[in-house]
C-alpha cells in the first residue's frame, strides 16, 4: 500500500530542524506543562463525564440520545480482528489490530469535537440575492465615472469599463449580456436629454418581463447624465430600482488619489463641496448595498505604471462582490455534511487558523515603503492560515469610508496569488473565483482589548460594521455587549441582504475577579445572540492574583482558568443541542502569555500572528506553525490520522493519492493518504489499517461501493438514495461508559456530478417553467449516483431521466428507482423518435447528457442527442478526451471532464474527514496534474516514451521563407510573465526573425496576473502571433487555451503559446468557425534541458545504462527537468525546500524524494530511520542500487537562493554534468563550484537559447537560424561576467 504524506515531516525530531530556536525553546517549555495539565483534565473530566452520582451530566443525556437516533452501535464492531499479511499494505510500521471500542481517558478531546458537528437541521435560510431567487433580474452599477472624456484606452469612464467587462464573461455563452446605460439608452441613443419617464417606464417594464438576468448591467452614470437631466431623476430611477425592484445595486466609488487621502467621513468621501457629496449622501449610499473603490490619479507616471495591474484586480472585486451576493446565505448551526459553500462550520473548522492584521494601512499610495514589505507578509502569510483578520480599529483613517474599503481590496490583492486555502466562490455559469482569502471584519472596542472608543463614537461604530458588510467581508465580528436594538438592525440587515456569517464576541480583560464556568456559558450564550450567530467567540482573563502563587492549590486554579473558555463553549454546546437550537462553532482563549496554552487546546478559528508582522495582534499570541507543532508533539487537538481510497486494481489509474496529499499538505495536516488495492472486501476490514485507532476514513470506488454499505453504522441521506457509498468516515461517539467508533457512510458522487453541471447551466439551473430532460448513459453504482444529481438540479417532478445501458435489465433497475424511462436503441432513427414523438413539442432536447460507461466503450451518441446544446459530463477521467467529449465538443456542447468530477467530488470527501474548508484550487491543480501527465501515454505508467524525432528537429521545417511565396504578414510576439526586465528572450527572437527576413516584432508583457493579459489588448489584437511564458504564468495561463500538447500536457506547465487557423472538418455540416484562430500550448523547456544535457553525456553512457539525475527544486521548470531527464533514461531524485510538492511531482514522474542532503563528513553516516526508502541523500542511500550514481544535476532552484553541494556528490567530476537553468547571473554559486571541481557544466543561457529554437519553429515553421540566437543570448548574458 502506498503512502502519501500529508505534511513534510513526521517526526518531532524533524520538525525541531525546521524551526528556529526561539520557537522550538518555547516550544520543549510547553510540551512539558501541556501533558501534565492536560492529564489532569482529562483526569477531571473523566469523573464529570461518569459520575458517581444517580443523575448523569447534560452532555452524557444528550449525548446518548443522539447516538440512539443516528445508529446502532453494531456488536461485530467491537470485537477484536485478526491482523491479515496482505501483500496490499506497505507501512513503514507494524500496526496491530485494535478494539472497535477505546477508553473514555483516551478519547475525550477527539469525541467532544466530533459531538460538537451534529445537531438538527435548522429550516433553510435565504436572502433576496441568493442565485435561486435572482436568476431574472439585472445588477446596477451606480456612481460618478471621473469623466465619460476617455482616455486613448478608456481609461476614465470607469463605471462602463466595469460594466463592458462583466458582460464580456459570457460572451461564449448562449445569452450574451447586456450593458444598459440609463442616459442612452441601446435602442434609443438619440434620447432627448431632458427627463424621460417613458424611458424609465420601459426599462421597468423590461425588469418585470424577466427579460434581464444577472448577466445584464443598468448603468446609472451620474457623470454622463446630460446636463439638462436633474439630480432628482436620478434619485428617482435608483429608488425604483432598488426598492420596488429588488435589485443588487453596487456603488462604485471613484476616487482620485488626492481626494481619497483627505480627511473625510464615513457618510460621505466627498468634503469638496461639490455636488457628488450629496449625491453620495441621497443616493449612491441608501440605494445600494455593495460598494466598490476605484483610485484614480492626476499623476500620468505613477498612472501608466500600476493602471492596468489595478484595473484587473477592480474587475476581480466585481466578481467578488456579485459573487457573494448571489451566496445562499450561512445557516446558524448548519452541519459540514451539507458541504455549503458559504458554512460556518467549514470557514471556522478543526485546525483552522486566522491572523490578527495589525498594519496602520495597507496600500502605498500613501505610505510607498509598505509596499515591499506587504507582498513579503501576504505571500508568507498565506501559506500559513485560513483567513485574515482585517482590524478596522487600528486604522489610521478609520473614519475615511474610501480608505477602509481600498484598503480591503488592496489586502485581497497581495493575497489572490498566494491564497492555496481558498474555498471556492461560484459565479452564474463563469468557472468561478478560487482565489479568495476571507477575511474578518473586526471593529474591536477598546473596552474588549481593542482601541475603538466605543463610548464617543457609537454611531461610526455602526457605520463601520455596515461597511464590513459592504465591502462583502466573509465574517464580521460583532460584539455581544454592543447596544441590543443597533444589534438587532444590523443582525436583520446581513439576514435579508448579505452572506457574511456573523462571528459573536466578547473579551473579559483586566484584572478582574475569576470567571466561574457558569458565567462562561453564560457568555457564550451571549454571543450566539439567540442563535443569530453562525459562530461564537469568548476571550477570558487570568486574575493576576492567580499568576504569583505557587502552590499547588494554585496550580490547580491557574489550569482551570486556561480550559475554562474550552469547557464552557463545550457546555454551551452541548446545552443548544439539549434545546434543539444551533450548535455553533466556538472559539474559547485566554489573554495574555498565561493563556498561551489555551491557544493550544483551541481547536477551531484560532487567532495567529505571523513572523513577518514584527509584532503580535495580542499578547499570548503564536504563530499558526508553532501552533501545530505543539498540538502534533503533544496530540492535544491535532492527531495524525490514516486516510485511503479502497479498491480493487487501482494503482494505474487513480488521482487521490496526488490530490489529498496536496491537500493535506497545503493545509499543513499531519495525515497519510494510502492506496488500499485489495481482492476482497473481507481482507480490507481484516486490515491493520480499517482496525487502527487512527483510521480516519477513505474513499471507496469499483467494485466495493455497494459491498461496503452492511459494514456501515449511518448512512446518509445521499448514500440511502444511491445505494452506494463511496466515502467512508470514523466517527467516534459517546457511550454510557467508553466511547464507541462509528462507521458513517457517504456518497459524494453525486456532488462531484451536480456542481460542475449546475455551474455550466447557468441561468437554466433555476427554470422549471418546464420538465428538463435528462440523458444517462450507464446503469451501475455511479450512474445511480448521476441519476440522483439529476433530480437535484430541477427536482424529481421537474426532471425526466431516460436511461441507456447495454444490458437494458439494469436500465429498467435504475429507471424504477428514480422515476426514469429506459431507452433501448441509440440510432439516429430511434433517437429524433425519442425526441419528437415522447418529449413534450416544446421541450424535445436533452438538457443535459451524463455518461458513466467505461471509457474503453468508445461510446458515441447520435447527433440529434447533441440538439439545443446540452451539458455533457463524462465521468471518466482518463483518457482525458473520450469520443464522447471529442463529439459533445465539435457540437458546440458545453462539456465536463471526469477530473472536474473528480475534485468536486474530492472536496467533499476532504471536507467530511477533516470538518474544515477544502483547498479548491490545490486539489484541482493536482487531478489535473494527475490527468494531464497520463494524457497520451503507454499503459507502463512508471516510463515515459523516448521521442528523438521532437528533439532532432522536423526535417519539413524550411531554412527560410520561399522566395515564390508572398511575404508573411507581419506579427506581434512577447514574452508573458512578472518582473521580467531581466529577460533576454527579445534580443534573441528579434535577431532571429531579422536573420530569417521576418517582419514580426517581439517584446515583453510584464503583467502580475494572466487576467490582465487576457483583457488586454496585444492577445486580442489580430496580429498576436503567439507568446513565451514564464513565472508566474506557466500553469495559470492553461484555462484560456484551446488545445495543449502531449508535453504540455503531462509537464502541466505552459512555456510557449502558437496561435494557429482552425480548419473545416470533413464531416462539419457548419463550417463557420473555420479560420477561426485556435491557441496552441507547448512546452520546449525540456527540449532546452534535454539537447544541453545530451551532448555533454559521454558516448560510453546510453540511457539503457541509467543512472540518476537529481532535481534541485520542484516548481514548473522542475517538471520539465523531469520529464527530460525521463527520456535522457535516467531515474529522477528529487529534493526541494518543502517536500510536500516534491512528493506531487513524484507522484507525476516516478523516482524518489530526499528531504535532506548529507553535508561534508556526514555522508557514510547510516540512516536509522525504518522508511521505505531513506529520506537523506548520502552514501547509503546508493546501496543496493545496481552502485548507479549520480549522472546529471539539474537545478531549477532561483539563483537568489544561492544554493551549492556538498564536496563529496562532486567527487566523480569527469562523469557529473551539472546544468543550473538560470541565466542571470552567468556564473550561479552551483557552477562556479562544479566548475571549481572539475565537472562538466551547463549553463542557462545554453538551455534559453535551445528551447528559444523549439519556439521559433513553433511559431514560424522554419528552421532557426541556431548561431544567430546563440550569439544573441551570448551577447546579454556575457556582460554580467565583468
Amino acid at each position: 500500500m502506498k503512502r502519501i504524506r500529508g505534511s513534510s515531516s513526521s517526526s518531532s525530531s524533524s520538525m525541531a530542524r525546521m524551526i528556529p530556536f526561539r520557537m522550538w525553546l518555547r516550544t520543549s517549555i510547553s510540551i512539558s506543562i501541556s501533558i501534565l495539565v492536560w492529564i489532569q483534565c482529562t483526569d477531571r473530566t473523566d469523573a464529570w463525564l461518569m459520575p458517581t452520582s444517580p443523575s448523569p451530566s447534560p452532555l452524557l443525556l444528550v449525548a446518548n440520545n443522539r447516538v440512539k437516533q443516528q445508529g446502532v452501535v453494531r456488536p461485530h464492531h467491537s470485537q477484536t480482528f485478526p491482523v491479515p499479511h496482505h501483500h496490499s499494505i506497505q507501512r513503514s510500521s507494524n500496526s496491530h489490530s485494535h478494539s472497535r471500542t477505546r477508553s473514555t481517558r483516551t478519547l475525550l478531546a477527539s469525541a467532544s469535537a466530533s459531538a460538537s458537528l451534529q445537531q438538527p437541521q435548522e429550516e433553510t435560510v435565504k436572502n433576496m440575492f441568493q442565485s435561486s431567487l435572482y436568476q431574472d433580474k439585472p445588477i446596477v452599477l451606480i456612481g460618478a465615472s471621473s469623466t465619460t472624456d476617455s482616455d486613448s484606452d478608456g481609461s476614465r469612464d470607469e463605471l462602463h469599463r466595469l460594466a463592458n467587462h462583466w458582460v464580456s464573461l459570457f460572451d461564449k455563452k448562449e445569452t450574451a449580456g447586456t450593458v444598459w446605460n440609463y442616459w442612452e439608452h441601446n435602442d434609443s441613443p438619440s434620447r432627448p436629454t431632458s427627463s424621460s419617464s417613458s424611458h424609465s417606464q420601459g426599462l421597468y417594464d423590461k425588469i418585470s418581463s424577466s427579460s434581464l438576468t444577472p448577466r445584464d448591467v443598468i448603468v446609472l452614470d451620474y457623470t454622463s447624465c446630460p446636463s439638462a437631466c436633474q439630480a432628482e431623476e436620478l434619485q428617482e430611477v435608483a429608488k425604483t430600482l432598488y426598492e420596488t425592484h429588488g435589485l443588487l445595486s453596487i456603488y462604485v466609488n471613484v476616487q482620485t488619489r488626492e481626494a481619497a487621502t483627505a480627511t473625510t467621513t464615513l457618510t460621505s468621501n466627498h468634503e469638496d463641496g461639490s455636488s457628488l457629496g450629496g449625491l453620495e449622501e441621497e443616493v449612491f449610499l441608501p440605494y445600494s448595498d455593495y460598494e466598490l473603490c476605484i483610485q484614480t490619479t492626476t499623476d500620468q507616471h505613477a498612472a501608466a505604471q500600476d493602471a492596468e495591474l489595478e484595473w484587473e484586480h477592480t474587475c476581480w472585486e466585481l466578481q467578488r462582490l456579485v459573487g457573494r451576493a448571489l451566496l445562499p446565505p450561512a445557516i446558524p448551526g448548519s452541519s459540514t455534511d451539507e458541504s455549503s459553500f458559504n458554512s460556518a462550520h467549514l470557514t471556522m473548522g478543526p485546525q483552522t487558523f486566522f491572523v490578527s492584521c495589525t498594519l496602520p494601512e495597507y496600500n502605498i499610495t500613501c505610505r510607498p515603503s509598505l509596499d515591499h514589505g506587504t507582498r513579503d507578509f501576504m505571500e508568507n502569510v498565506c501559506q500559513d492560515v485560513d483567513a485574515v483578520e482585517f482590524r478596522a480599529d487600528l486604522l489610521t483613517r478609520r473614519e475615511n469610508r474610501f480608505q477602509i474599503l481600498y484598503q480591503q481590496q488592496w489586502l485581497r490583492r497581495r493575497c489572490r496569488p498566494h491564497a492555496i486555502r481558498a474555498p471556492f466562490l461560484p459565479l452564474l455559469d463563469t468557472a468561478g473565483l478560487e482565489d479568495v482569502m476571507p477575511l474578518v471584519f473586526t471593529v474591536r472596542s477598546d473596552s474588549q482589548a481593542g482601541t475603538f472608543p466605543t463610548s464617543q463614537h457609537q454611531p461610526l461604530l455602526w457605520d463601520l460594521l455596515e461597511l464590513g458588510l459592504r465591502s462583502g467581508a466573509n465574517v464580521l465580528d460583532v460584539e455581544c455587549s454592543w447596544d441590543k436594538d443597533q444589534t438587532d438592525r444590523l443582525l436583520s440587515l446581513s439576514e435579508a441582504r448579505y452572506a457574511s456569517q456573523i462571528l459573536g464576541s466578547h473579551h473579559v480583560v483586566g484584572n478582574v475577579e475569576p470567571t466561574t464556568l457558569f458565567e462562561a456559558v453564560e457568555l457564550f450564550e451571549s454571543c450566539s445572540f439567540q442563535g443569530r450567530a453562525h459562530g461564537t467567540k469568548v476571550v477570558l482573563s487570568m486574575p493576576k492574583n492567580q499568576g504569583g502563587d505557587n502552590n499547588s492549590n494554585s496550580n490547580n486554579n491557574n489550569n482551570d482558568s486556561i480550559y475554562l473558555a474550552k469547557q464552557a463553549g463545550e457546555m454551551a454546546a452541548s446545552v443548544a443541542r439539549s434545546q434543539g437550537r444551533p450548535v455553533l462553532p466556538y472559539i474559547g482563549l485566554v489573554l495574555g502569555e498565561e493563556g498561551i496554552l489555551s491557544r493550544v487546546a483551541n481547536e477551531r478559528f484560532t487567532p495567529v500572528t505571523h513572523d513577518a508582522m514584527g509584532k503580535v495582534g495580542a499578547p499570548g499570541q503564536m504563530t499558526a506553525s508553532e501552533l501545530i507543532t505543539i498540538r502534533l508533539l503533544t496530540g492535544t487537538t491535532l492527531r495524525p490520522k490514516a486516510f485511503c481510497i479502497l479498491g480493487r486494481d487501482i494503482s494505474k489509474y487513480t488521482a487521490s493519492p496526488n490530490m489529498f496529499g496536496a491537500a493535506f499538505a497545503a493545509t499543513q495536516l499531519s495525515h497519510e493518504f494510502y492506496l488500499a488495492d485489495f481482492t476482497s472486501l473481507s481482507d480490507f476490514l481484516d486490515s491493520d489499517l480499517w482496525q487502527g485507532d487512527n483510521f480516519g476514513g477513505c474513499s471507496v470506488t469499483i467494485p466495493y461501493k455497494q459491498a461496503i454499505v452492511p459494514h456501515v453504522d449511518v448512512l446518509s441521506e445521499a448514500a440511502q438514495a444511491i445505494g452506494s457509498v463511496n466515502t467512508i468516515v470514523m466517527q467516534d461517539t459517546i457511550g454510557d461508559t467508553e466511547i464507541i467508533r462509528q462507521v458513517h457512510g457517504h456518497n459524494t458522487d453525486w456532488m462531484g456530478i451536480y456542481r460542475p453541471v449546475a455551474r455550466h447551466l447557468g441561468r437554466r439551473l433555476y427554470d422549471t417553467s418546464t420538465t428538463k430532460n435528462v440523458l444517462l448513459l450507464g446503469a451501475g453504482g455511479t450512474a445511480r449516483a448521476a441519476a440522483y444529481a439529476a433530480q437535484q438540479l430541477w427536482g424529481s417532478n421537474h426532471t425526466n431521466i431516460f436511461v441507456w445501458n447495454r444490458t437494458p435489465e439494469k436500465a429498467v433497475e435504475l429507471a424504477n428507482a428514480f422515476g426514469g424511462t429506459v431507452v433501448t436503441e441509440l440510432s439516429e432513427d430511434a433517437m429524433t423518435r425519442l425526441l419528437d414523438q415522447q418529449m413534450d413539442p416544446n421541450n424535445n432536447y436533452f438538457s443535459v447528457i451524463l455518461a458513466t460507461v467505461p471509457a474503453a466503450a468508445n461510446l458515441e451518441l447520435p447527433t440529434a442527442a447533441f440538439r439545443n446544446r446540452p451539458v455533457v459530463l463524462d465521468v471518466n477521467y482518463q483518457p482525458w478526451d473520450t469520443k464522447l467529449l471529442i463529439q459533445a465538443q465539435a457540437a458546440g456542447c458545453s462539456i465536463v471532464r471526469g477530473s472536474e468530477m473528480l475534485w468536486e467530488q474530492g472536496v467533499g470527501q476532504f471536507e467530511l474527514w477533516t470538518q474544515r474548508t477544502a483547498p479548491y484550487k490545490m486539489m484541482k491543480e493536482a487531478v489535473l496534474d494527475a490527468c494531464l501527465n497520463n494524457v497520451h501515454q503507454d499503459d507502463d505508467s512508471s516510463e515515459l516514451p523516448i521521442v528523438d524525432a521532437e528533439i532532432e528537429g522536423d526535417s519539413s521545417l524550411d531554412e527560410v521563407a520561399d522566395a515564390s511565396l508572398p511575404p508573411p504578414s507581419p506579427k506581434r510576439y512577447a514574452i508573458l510573465g512578472h518582473n521580467i526586465a531581466y529577460s533576454v528572450s527579445p534580443q534573441m527572437h528579434n535577431a532571429a526573425f531579422e536573420a530569417n527576413g521576418l517582419p514580426h516584432t517581439y517584446g515583453r508583457a510584464d503583467v502580475e496576473t494572466v487576467d490582465e493579459f487576457i483583457c488586454g489588448e496585444l492577445w486580442n489584437a489580430p496580429d498576436f502571433g503567439g507568446c513565451s511564458v514564464t513565472i508566474p504564468h506557466k500553469q495559470a495561463i492553461m484555462p484560456h487555451l484551446d488545445e495543449l500538447t502531449e508535453a504540455a500536457q503531462t509537464i502541466g506547465s505552459v512555456n510557449t503559446i502558437i496561435v494557429s487557423q482552425k480548419k473545416a472538418s470533413s464531416n462539419d455540416d457548419d463550417d463557420d468557425d473555420e479560420g477561426e484562430r485556435v491557441l496552441v500550448g507547448d512546452n520546449t523547456d525540456w527540449k532546452g534541458i534535454y539537447s544541453s544535457v545530451k551532448r555533454k553525456l559521454s558516448t560510453d553512457t546510453s540511457s539503457s545504462e541509467g543512472g540518476y539525475a537529481l532535481i534541485l527544486g520542484a516548481g514548473g521548470t522542475a517538471r520539465a527537468a523531469a520529464y527530460a531527464a525521463k527520456r535522457l533514461g535516467l531515474t529522477p531524485i528529487y529534493y526541494n525546500r518543502t517536500p510536500n510538492k516534491a512528493v506531487v511531482l513524484a507522484a507525476s514522474f516516478g523516482g524518489s524524494i530526499v528531504t535532506e542532503i548529507a553535508p561534508d563528513g556526514q555522508e557514510d553516516d547510516v540512516d536509522e530511520k525504518e522508511e521505505e526508502t531513506p529520506l537523506i541523500l548520502n552514501r547509503a542511500w546508493f546501496k543496493d542500487k545496481d552502485k548507479k550514481n549520480i549522472r546529471v544535476v539539474l537545478s531549477t532552484l532561483p539563483a537568489a537562493v544561492g544554493f551549492t553541494l556538498p564536496n563529496w556528490m562532486l567527487e566523480e567530476k569527469d562523469k557529473l554534468i551539472v546544468l543550473d537553468v538560470n541565466y542571470k547571473p552567468y556564473h550561479t554559486p552551483l557552477l562556479t563550484q562544479a566548475t571549481e571541481k572539475g565537472c562538466q557544466v551547463v549553463r542557462g543561457s545554453e538551455m534559453l537559447w535551445e528551447q528559444g529554437v523549439g519556439q521559433f519553429e513553433l511559431w514560424t515553421q522554419q528552421k532557426a537560424p541556431y548561431d544567430v540566437m546563440k550569439e544573441a543570448v551570448l551577447a546579454s548574458c556575457l556582460p554580467e561576467m565583468e
